[in-house]
């Protein structure tokens, strides 16, 4: 037995000494699209050609597109720290909006194809290719260097009112990025963006998740005889076969919204509407409530504001708004209140008084 608890001792000392030593490690490369010479998306005559486009083609264009403007950011950053410009037009933002362009043709024409047929470009695949474009286009706006520089041709007064615009526009979205902090507020900053994005997520998700759960089945034909062939078709298993039942009701929007203009049954628009509203609420499945998700945000947005020096959300997220401040926003609503409540009344009086 002694030999034996020796001989084991021996056995893994000597597994110890082989075990291979790996100091190194592994850098993952990003994939790089393959060249798209003849895209259908870059179509410069005439509408471009549906019937050849595919959801790969769509995904590689866009990929390749954003790639190709984030070099262009980073070589113009580059630059800019080797050499201030003169020129913030000639050497930063007219290239920046040459390199962007292809991104925003490709990642608009696939946008109105998502709208369109969904069959060709899938939500999943067009959520990945919409936050790809999104967040290369983004990135135009967190460059230090590129917000420096405009930052100094701000105060040129040789500008033009719409250059002053545009120069205005890349100062603020770089001082909400936090470009404008110290490093200890942009650290706190970065994680609190970070928090921000993944409760986010887990609302979305959770607000999915309860669509999904729903289904009402309907067996009556009765019920569906004046629904229009094409809705018809989204409900049931055969789209070849719309008028033969039974039909399921979801709560997806393009059903959803259609079974209740349609639907002649006032219980059952009842039902399917009150599904709908109370998805991921603590009245339906507790595991999928969304309340303690949109306490945080508030919270953590309330923190992002203060960080950059708002006092509030909406003052901060105002400032990239057509309106322009909270106190116009309240103004425009006092003023419909004041003549929507004239209305009312006067919908509401006695057509005989």
């Amino acid at each position: 037995m002694a030999l034996s608890f020796i001989g084991r001792i021996i056995c893994a000392r000597r597994n110890i000494l082989i075990t291979p030593c790996r100091s190194g490690y592994i850098v993952l490369l990003p994939e790089v699209p393959t060249d798209v010479p003849d895209d259908p998306l870059l179509k410069t005559q005439g509408i471009p050609e549906i019937s050849s486009l595919s959801t790969e083609k769509c995904s590689s264009a866009v990929r390749k597109y954003a790639l190709d403007f984030e070099s262009a950011v980073w070589k113009i950053e580059d630059q800019l720290k080797e050499n201030p410009t003169q020129n913030v037009f000639a050497d930063v933002l007219d290239p920046l909006e040459k390199h962007g362009a292809p991104l925003d043709t490709t990642w608009g024409l696939v946008k109105t194809l998502y709208l369109t047929n969904k069959d060709l470009m899938p939500v999943r695949v067009y959520v990945n290719i919409h936050n790809k474009a999104r967040q290369s286009r983004a990135l135009k706006f967190s460059s230090e260097p590129i917000y420096t520089a405009c930052k100094e041709a701000s105060v040129n007064n040789d500008l033009t009112e719409e250059q002053k615009r545009v120069v205005g526009k890349y100062t603020l979205e770089g001082r909400l990025n936090g470009l404008g902090l110290d490093s200890a507020r942009r650290l706190k900053l970065q994680q609190t963006l970070k928090q921000i994005t993944q409760e986010k997520t887990k609302f979305k998700s959770k607000v999915e998740v309860a669509t999904k759960n729903f289904q009402h089945k309907i067996e009556d034909h009765s019920i569906v005889r004046d629904f229009p062939e094409d809705v018809l078709r989204m409900m049931v298993s055969h789209s070849s076969q719309p008028n033969q039942g039974p039909w399921k009701v979801t709560l997806n929007t393009h059903v959803y919204s259609k079974f209740l203009e349609y639907c002649p049954d006032r219980d059952m628009r009842w039902n399917v509407w009150q599904a709908y509203t109370r998805r991921a609420s603590k009245y339906a499945d507790p595991n999928l409530e969304n309340s303690t998700h949109l306490e945080e945000l508030r919270y953590l947005r309330r923190y992002q504001a203060s960080l950059l020096g708002f006092e509030s959300f909406a003052a901060m997220s105002m400032e990239t708004k057509m309106a322009g401040s909270v106190e116009k926003v309240k103004t425009m609503i006092t003023s419909l209140l004041a003549r929507g409540t004239l209305g009312l009344k006067h919908s509401t009086s006695d057509p005989g008084s």
